[in-house]
């Protein structure tokens, strides 16, 4: 009998033996979970917190991108009407016939945007345009101090003209064109005149040579000149 109830005594005390560890086992097993839980929380806190930063330093890198972006397009923008306004001036100067001043506007304009080749590239443009067109008109206007050369006056002025718009070039085209008729009519008529009353070709070729400077070809002239050949 003492052996039987030593027998279960200690099957008893296996089976508590067991459940205690178990227990532990379980205990030990939900300290693991929790601590796994708290450095995977730990850890998404870090990340979260880091993920915060790198969206913050993004919008700071954003916004100072785009306020330098702003400000670089907002000095851009004051040289543009700074240029267009010197342009505009140039052209001012050209139109009043003051050909020289304007190409100094304009070479100022272009050495003040020598950092900005587009604008420097078109303040070019317009300076060869310009000495084109101020080399012509002094031409003409040398040409047309000479009465023989009136003609010639006349073609460089409306190749002046065809360069540019020009209404004082073409004032003095009109004004020479009608001098030149006032002239051819005038040479015309004096030599018609002297021819019908002394027949003299030494006194009348002169007139009609002239008057043939001014409008060449033209078929009423050479009719005259004819009767003397």
């Amino acid at each position: 009998m003492a052996f039987l109830k030593d027998s279960e005594k200690h099957v008893r005390e296996e089976k508590e033996k067991e459940k205690r560890e178990a227990r532990e086992k379980l205990e030990k097993e939900q300290k693991l979970r929790e601590a796994t839980e708290r450095a995977l929380e730990i850890q998404r806190r870090a990340a979260r917190r880091q993920r915060m930063l790198s969206i913050g330093m993004l919008a700071i890198a954003i916004v100072a991108g785009y306020t330098a972006f702003l400000a670089v397009r907002s000095q851009k923008e004051v040289k543009r009407r700074a240029f267009e306004n010197q342009l505009t001036l140039a052209e001012g100067l050209k139109n009043d016939g003051r050909y020289a001043d304007a190409l100094n506007q304009l070479m100022y304009a272009r050495d003040s945007m020598a950092q900005q080749p587009d604008m420097a590239e078109q303040a070019d443009s317009l300076i060869r345009t310009y000495t084109r067109l101020s080399t012509l008109v002094t031409e003409a206007d040398t040409l047309r101090g000479q009465e023989a050369r009136w003609k010639n006056a006349l073609e460089k002025y409306e190749e002046a003209y065809a360069v540019s718009n020009d209404r004082i070039i073409q004032r003095r085209i009109s004004t020479l064109k009608n001098e030149m008729e006032e002239k051819f009519e005038e040479y015309y008529n004096a030599g018609a005149r002297i021819w019908e009353f002394t027949r003299d070709c030494k006194e009348v070729m002169p007139l009609f040579e002239k008057a043939l400077a001014l409008n060449p070809g033209d078929p009423a002239v050479l009719k005259e000149m004819q009767r003397c050949r």
